[in-house]
């Protein structure tokens, strides 16, 4: 579980009876994240055009929760937006440890419509679909 930390710069987990606390340095190490540069703005603002995902399955809501995209996630029938939304809930409640009344971060769910540049965005280079597939 994820403990909010005072410090920007560091991430906090309880493992059992143990809370563990990481740098970002140290975290992106243990997890293979890719810390080291800042991703393409320009790139990644032309990602985010489409709001197909979001005015489908979300109710095109401006403002979405952790708990809304699993629910959309669980009640999605259609294979690749199946796919697609599992890509989000999985690094929105695992890669960013949200808690399920957080507000998720709306340009994922563009992202993930073109998907070679979605496992190229530095939060997900640590997942791929042949791994989680």
């Amino acid at each position: 579980m994820k403990v909010k930390s005072k410090n920007p710069a560091e991430l906090q987990f309880f493992i059992g009876d143990s809370n563990l606390r990481f740098g970002l340095g140290k975290f992106a190490l243990i997890t293979a994240l890719n810390f080291s540069k800042d991703p393409d703005v320009v790139k990644y603002k032309s990602m985010s055009s489409s709001m197909r995902l979001r005015e489908t399955y979300l109710n095109n809501e401006a403002n979405v929760r952790s708990d809304e995209l699993k629910a959309a996630f669980l009640n999605c029938e259609e294979k690749e937006d199946v796919w697609k939304l599992g890509l989000c809930y999985l690094v929105d409640g695992l890669l960013m440890a949200q808690e399920s009344s957080t507000k998720i971060l709306m340009d994922m769910l563009s992202f993930v419509e073109n998907e070679e540049d979605f496992f190229n965005y530095p939060w997900v280079k640590a997942i791929s679909r042949e791994n989680i597939s």
